[in-house]
């Protein structure tokens, strides 16, 4: 049931970005049990799951020294990979209490920051991010070519 729930997950969160942002995302399938595992056996790499009685509600990847490293002062860093919260129960806390334990959980293996990427778009995600204390740092620009 594990990977089920948070393959399901996974979906939601995905056709949740395409609405969002149609021009870049374009993939509505969750997570492949393959891509799961692989990623659950990758030192440095960690899944957090939040539950409730009908299961698993939400999950967020935790990657060791991933992504823009903010800086020597803040080594080691880990990096919010994904978030994903049921979209049957978004809004009540889930993706906090989520937030809550992967910086418990990174504080204790030493680290000095938590990073993650949001798209621009996702105001109600940045909401969260700001009131837990996260902040911009470094800003990516995109042109086609």
């Amino acid at each position: 049931g594990d990977y089920r729930d948070v393959d399901r997950i996974m979906a939601d969160h995905a056709r949740f970005h395409v609405e969002l942002e149609p021009h870049w995302m374009t993939d509505t399938s969750g997570i492949s049990e393959e891509r799961f595992a692989t990623f659950l056996e990758t030192s440095g790499r960690r899944a957090l799951v939040a539950e409730r009685d009908q299961g698993i509600v939400g999950v967020v990847f935790i990657v060791e020294g991933a992504g823009i490293d903010p800086g020597q002062a803040y080594r080691p860093v880990f990096w919010i990979d994904e978030i994903a919260v049921a979209e049957s129960v978004r809004e009540e806390g889930i993706g906090r209490a989520l937030m809550n334990a992967a910086e418990t959980t990174v504080k204790s293996l030493g680290a000095k920051a938590l990073c993650l990427d949001v798209w621009s778009s996702n105001a109600r995600a940045i909401h969260l991010y700001e009131t837990l204390g996260y902040a911009p740092f470094r800003q990516r620009m995109f042109k086609p070519l």
